[in-house]
């Protein structure tokens, strides 16, 4: 493998672990909003429950418009959680940026294979050939990654995106 191959590939392997690593930080803070919509949304919904029971049982008179109005207000509360995680699809998205990341998890390993074990030029350039038509494709199937990811992500072009744990990004 000559010097101008090696180089197109190793831009490819930055490119992909680039984009591995905004599509598992992106599938990252999906999993991460729908716990902070949904861990409310049962607890208010618990205690409006539990507090309605509880309310059913007293005289209604002794019942305080206070508690009446709070009651009211955390249901009210619980509600609109409930339909914005409904709406928002955490889940669903997060699921699609697991998938790309996995995708591109793949293509880096067999770059790297590439580089570690280059073949003969002739099944290289097919190899490079297929390589950028799938990288391609998983571009073009991948969700946009969340445009805060992105920017993190970009913006320290320099640190080992194989490894690096902190900040969540793995290579599975």
């Amino acid at each position: 493998m000559n010097e101008e191959k090696r180089q197109l590939l190793e831009e490819w392997l930055r490119d992909t672990k680039l984009r591995r690593a905004t599509q598992y930080l992106s599938a990252v803070h999906c999993r991460r909003q729908h716990l902070r919509l949904g861990i409310p949304v049962i607890i208010f919904s618990t205690l409006v429950g539990s507090s309605v029971f509880a309310t059913l049982n007293a005289d209604t008179d002794e019942v305080s418009i206070c508690l009446k109005i709070t009651l009211g207000l955390v249901a009210l509360t619980s509600a609109v959680l409930a339909a914005l995680q409904t709406f928002l699809r955490f889940p669903e998205q997060a699921e699609r940026f697991s998938v790309a990341n996995r995708t591109y998890n793949r293509l880096e390993k067999e770059i790297e294979q590439l580089i570690a074990f280059p073949p003969s030029d002739e099944v290289l350039e097919k190899a490079v050939d297929d390589l950028r038509q799938r990288i391609d494709n998983a571009i073009d199937q991948a969700p946009p990654a969340l445009e805060h990811v992105w920017r993190r992500v970009r913006d320290k072009p320099n640190r080992d995106l194989s490894s690096d744990k902190k900040d969540g990004i793995t290579n599975g």
